[in-house]
This record gives structure tokens, C-alpha cells and sequence, in this order.
């Protein structure tokens, strides 16, 4: 990971002990932690709505970035889809160290907090 002292720090400041963050910088740092638990823990054995859900929201705030090259949207959909398997969770913390890093970096093309709109049926 490029940017544990950072995410530590980031961690800290945007995300709540419980729920959804207010912004969409800690919500992507929410997500990641969200998919990396309950693929180490727990094999996906509970993948359901709301773990697409944290897939699909990494995806589509990632992706459309103007702030990465091609080369690097290739990168992330490939650390995104590594993450998304379902079918072969990730053992080993690499891809989502990867994927974290990427929101780190989009933290810093998005430097001023993006409110978040909840979800009121998110329940993970």
C-alpha cells in the first residue's frame, strides 16, 4: 500500500464508527474496508446487494476520474474486478491494498469533501 499513513489519517477523519460517511471520499474508504473484511473473514460468504452495491460505487467514482490516464482506468477496473470475484475471493490483502490506494489518489484530485447521499436499505 503507497499510502498507509495517509489512508490512516483519512480513516480517522471521514469515517464513522457506524454507517455510511457524509462524504464520498469516506465512503469510498468505508467500501474498500467493507469488501476487504468480509473477503478475508468470510470468503464473500455473505455477498449480497449491498457488497455490489460498494463494488459498483468504487466503480462508477473511479472510473469516470478524469484525474487517471487510460492505462490507469485499466488498472483500476482490473484491481476492481480482482476485488468484485465473488466466485474466488481474494485470500491475501493485495488487491485491496491496490484498490485503497486508488481512492487515495482520488482523494487527491477530489481534495474538498463530495457530500455523500446515503442509502436508506444499505445495511452492511
Amino acid at each position: 500500500m503507497w499510502h498507509l499513513d495517509e489512508f490512516q489519517k483519512l480513516w480517522a477523519q471521514l469515517v464513522p464508527e457506524d454507517g455510511q460517511a457524509e462524504t464520498q471520499q469516506g465512503e469510498m474508504i468505508w467500501a474498500v474496508e467493507k469488501l476487504r473484511t468480509e473477503s478475508l473473514r468470510n470468503g464473500y460468504m455473505n455477498w449480497d446487494d449491498d457488497f455490489r452495491h460498494f463494488v459498483d460505487y468504487l466503480r462508477q467514482h473511479l472510473m469516470a476520474e478524469d484525474a487517471f490516464t487510460e492505462e490507469q482506468k485499466r488498472e483500476i477496473k482490473r484491481d476492481i474486478d480482482a476485488v468484485a470475484d465473488s466466485d474466488s475471493p481474494p485470500l491475501d490483502d493485495e488487491p485491496f491494498d491496490r484498490v485503497q490506494d486508488w481512492v487515495i489518489e482520488w482523494t487527491h484530485a477530489n481534495p474538498d469533501p463530495i457530500p455523500h447521499r446515503k442509502l436508506r436499505n444499505l445495511e452492511r
